[in-house]
């Protein structure tokens, strides 16, 4: 892998951990009788999902 993609690649990063952030806020900041609504725990399985697809990346990262 080449710096540009590395470059391209950790911009990725920044993006994904900035929204993983921000998934885990929405989840963390809905009051406690909604974290279990259907709506709210999508917040938290869409924070899981992205934090394995950026373990992934960085993974990726490492190993070049």
């Amino acid at each position: 892998m080449n710096q540009e993609q590395r470059e391209k690649l950790s911009d990725i990063v920044e993006k994904l951990t900035e929204i993983i952030e921000e998934e885990t806020e929405k989840y963390d900041n809905a009051p406690e009788g909604l974290q279990d609504t259907d709506r709210v725990q999508k917040f938290q399985e869409n924070s899981d999902a992205l934090q394995e697809a950026l373990d992934t990346i960085q993974g990726v990262l490492d190993d070049s």
